[in-house]
């Protein structure tokens, strides 16, 4: 059985393996590049609290759990991706999951940008560890779903070359000479946002995997969906779709 990916399935597939992962992990490494400004806002927010310097003691545990805080929202999320595929279909579950990164990226650049606030960072940051946790389990097993045979290993490494992708981006705009500064720094959070703006944009043409169709019932529609996502005969993806 001889299927290959037509057009719109490679869209598709391109739209699930990269937009996730390359948000997440493009996050997940900002805070690096963005420690020596956490110090001044930190100390700025603490003077204005409790009136006196904050010690290096406190400064290290803030950052401490600055860092974590993310770890923990992935554990929610990657122990919470079962529950979320029970009772959602693969495509709405996506859509959350980019719903939840763009408001914890929206909570660490504006709440946290305009109040300096160590509270909403944290708050933000654990928001978006748990779009971290979902995205390291659900583009695989989707691209896995969505993908023919054959390239099914090419997608999947995809995943993982999308997260070294925001990794490096991350890296390059967090310099200070470029957005990783007191005045751009918000705006550099922000970046992580467009990729899943535009997933949650053309999510509308993306179907639901025919796996999960079938599971729900609704074989017609599975075959129909499948003949869109391969350059194949009807008898192929039938034979497919029997496998």
């Amino acid at each position: 059985m001889n299927t290959k990916n037509s057009i719109f399935g490679l869209f598709c597939l391109f739209m699930t393996s990269w937009m996730l992962m390359s948000a997440t992990l493009y996050n997940f490494e900002i805070i690096n590049s963005l420690t020596p400004l956490l110090k001044i806002m930190y100390n700025s927010t603490y003077q204005n609290t409790y009136h006196v310097s904050m010690s290096s003691n406190t400064w290290t545990l803030l950052l401490s759990v600055t860092a974590s805080s993310i770890y923990i929202g992935a554990i929610i999320g990657g122990f919470g991706t079962n529950y979320l595929l029970n009772v959602l279909s693969r495509r709405s579950t996506m859509q959350l999951t980019h719903i939840i990164h763009i408001i914890g990226v929206l909570v660490i650049s504006v709440c946290g940008g305009f109040t300096w606030s160590f509270g909403a960072i944290f708050i933000g940051r654990l928001i978006t560890g748990i779009s971290l946790g979902i995205s390291y389990n659900l583009p695989t097993m989707v691209v896995a779903e969505l993908s023919s045979r054959g390239s099914q290993g090419f997608w999947e490494s995809l995943v993982g070359v999308s997260g070294l992708f925001g990794l490096f981006v991350a890296v390059v705009f967090g310099n200070p000479k470029v957005m990783g500064n007191m005045e751009l720094w918000p705006y550099l959070v922000s970046l992580s946002i467009i990729p899943s703006i535009i997933y949650l944009i053309v999510s509308v043409l993306i179907p639901n995997t025919p796996f999960y169709l079938v599971r729900q019932g609704k074989h017609e529609e599975a075959i129909e969906t499948l003949g869109k996502l391969r350059i194949s005969n009807q008898v192929n993806v039938t034979k497919e779709m029997e496998a």
